[in-house]
């Protein structure tokens, strides 16, 4: 099978479906040329490598992913037996490439049926009965499109709504597991890593009300931010806590996977200050054995399984508080953590992404 995908981003080495594609080339029948974009916004990284190649993995990068005769003259040389087209910014070029190929597009969007993260705020102007309207154009319109639609956020499963599209279906997010966790009594116990880009949308207003009472409550404890500030709020939360606290909260724009790893296996906890977003955190806080907490259940996290839900700033310090003082609290959290993502390992994503991609119809 010869998959064509499109990327926003692409790094084996920090995105996590990059490397589920690698895994995929190196265990099945599969070729895949991957277009992607050289810089990764998110994550304050550009990669130096314009052309790569990683076993049955090719990956060729440009300042910008657009339907350039270059770009099509490339997707189409490959022959491709289905287009894998990562987010909905990327189709224009992807139905450029099928008029030129033929092949059938197959879409991830990592959400479909949460209009909040579905659409983007110019197609709506924030009125929530436009939203509601916009949302089912759209879906309707990529519905009609696109061969197959993945959808990783495993909460649209159980709404009644995903009945009404029969080609959607689930790819659970994979979580490559880090070399190794760590337990409570390595860590230290006045300290947590947030590893990821703050902004309005990934609830920085709320981590920086969480982790402002925390360290008033805690005069111990250090907080670690390492990520960009992509917007207005998640600038202010960062300045108004090195500011607050310039003792106890050092920032750094970016570090490499192995070095994330090491300061989560650090961190007595994770936070996931969002409704929703901020899964890749998630995912190796519990592969590092790091207990999780959230604003809310969102994702797959479950209240008192895998992570411990603080809604607002009061219940946040009194969860952290008692990671402090209760190990046995600690290891409950860990373990459901560890058991979470054994469904989201590169091997069993890979088998779910294989099957879909062999079931997805191909002229």
């Amino acid at each position: 099978m010869r998959i064509l995908a499109l990327y926003p981003a692409f790094d084996a080495s920090l995105n996590e479906m990059a490397m589920l594609w690698e895994h995929l080339g190196d265990t099945r029948e599969l070729d895949c040329l991957v277009l992607a974009s050289s810089k990764d916004v998110l994550k304050a990284h550009e990669s130096s490598e314009g052309v790569e190649q990683r076993g049955r993995l090719s990956i060729h990068r440009f300042p910008a992913l657009r339907p350039a005769p270059d770009i099509l003259d490339l997707g189409e040389s490959f022959r491709p037996d289905m287009i894998f087209c990562a987010v909905t910014e990327n189709l224009l070029l992807a139905r450029a490439i099928r008029r030129r190929t033929g092949a059938p597009i197959v879409l991830h969007n990592e959400y479909f049926l949460d209009d909040l993260t579905f659409l983007r705020k110019r197609y709506h102007g924030g009125i929530p009965p436009v939203r509601a309207i916009a949302g089912r154009v759209g879906r309707m319109y990529l519905h009609r499109t696109c061969a197959s639609i993945l959808v990783s956020n495993p909460v649209e499963q159980r709404m009644p709504a995903w009945q009404e599209y029969a080609r959607l279906h689930y790819l659970p997010w994979p979580h490559p597991r880090p070399p190794a966790s760590a337990g409570r009594e390595t860590r230290d116990r006045y300290f947590s890593a947030h590893v990821g880009s703050l902004s309005r949308g990934k609830g920085a207003a709320n981590l920086l009300a969480s982790y402002a009472a925390l360290l008033r409550a805690q005069p111990a404890f250090r907080l670690r931010l390492v990520g960009p500030a992509v917007d207005a709020e998640g600038q202010h939360a960062s300045r108004t806590l090195q500011h607050d606290f310039p003792d106890r909260v050092s920032v750094q724009p970016r570090c490499s996977r192995e070095e994330a790893m090491d300061l989560l296996r650090q961190s007595l906890f994770v936070f996931s200050p969002a409704r929703r977003y901020g899964w890749g955190l998630i995912g190796d806080a519990w592969g590092t054995g790091t207990p999780v907490l959230s604003r809310t259940e969102h994702y797959d996290l479950r209240d008192g399984i895998n992570c411990l839900v603080a809604p607002d700033a009061r219940t946040f310090v009194h969860h952290a508080t008692s990671l402090i003082e209760d190990g046995a609290l600690f290891d409950r959290i860990a373990a459901g953590g560890r058991e979470t993502l054994q469904g989201h390992s590169l091997d069993a994503v890979a088998e779910v992404l294989w099957n879909i991609l062999q079931q997805t119809p191909r002229l």
